[in-house]
């Protein structure tokens, strides 16, 4: 029953993250006012808003206008579902640092969802994840600046020299899991694990003629699939 406390905490706080990124698209204010129907804009009932069960109980349509939902809600939903029952597996209980480290990682999904839809991300969410980095990083009682300064460097200045392929958003997220990983190792399979996937899918692009060499794929998605492996390896 804990785990499916979890699953549904997870996938409740995944939603709510989803309607955020979309408010934050359309320039709508995100805190107050119900959720509604991205397309005609009626107010969703109760049994639109459960996650995930939602789609299935609706069969994949909106419940004021019938026109069809986007797959991507119920998967991200179960995704965040998933990883909150992943990270409390993985840490056994819950404390300051489980509290730490799942706000890090579900901030961590919303950027990853912020880049999928726009290819950007904000510098003050940024800046608020490298303070919950340096907080689990103080809580855990280890720390290495020279790691961190010497991948920030790296990372900056690999931006300017590949200015088009890769962002300055992308930069500072590397050196941000440097700081959050416990050891450079973790970090190298962070970018092995992130690179590789964000590289079969360019390819699979290609295959599939979706796309072309200079086609630009959002990283935050693949780092945070390396960045949790990394985690569940190495803690």
């Amino acid at each position: 029953m804990i785990y499916l406390l979890f699953f549904l905490c997870g996938a409740s706080l995944a939603s709510f993250l989803q309607l955020i990124s979309y408010r934050r698209s359309q320039k709508e204010q995100w805190i107050q006012g119900r959720s509604h129907c991205d397309f005609c804009g009626k107010n969703l009932s109760v049994v639109a808003r459960i996650p995930i069960f939602h789609y299935f109980i609706l069969k994949g349509k909106s419940q004021c206008c019938g026109k069809k939902l986007e797959k991507k809600y119920p998967i991200i939903e179960f995704l965040g579902g998933l990883l909150s029952i992943l990270l409390f597996y993985k840490i056994g209980e819950i404390s300051f640092l489980f509290w730490f480290i799942g706000g890090f990682y579900f901030l961590f999904l919303f950027l990853a969802l912020e880049d999928i839809s726009t290819m950007e991300v904000y510098i003050r969410d940024l800046v608020f994840l490298f303070f919950m980095a340096l907080l689990c990083r103080i809580i855990l009682g280890s720390f290495s600046i020279v790691s961190f300064a010497l991948v920030s460097v790296a990372c900056f200045a690999f931006h300017f020299i590949k200015k088009n392929s890769f962002g300055m958003g992308d930069s500072a997220l590397l050196s941000i899991l440097s700081l959050f990983h416990n050891s450079f190792i973790e970090f190298l399979w962070v970018v092995a694990l992130g690179f590789g996937m964000a590289s079969l899918y360019g390819g699979f692009l290609l295959f599939q003629k979706k796309g072309s060499r200079k086609t630009k794929i959002p990283l935050f998605p693949f780092l945070l699939l390396g960045s949790l492996v990394s985690f569940l390896l190495f803690y």
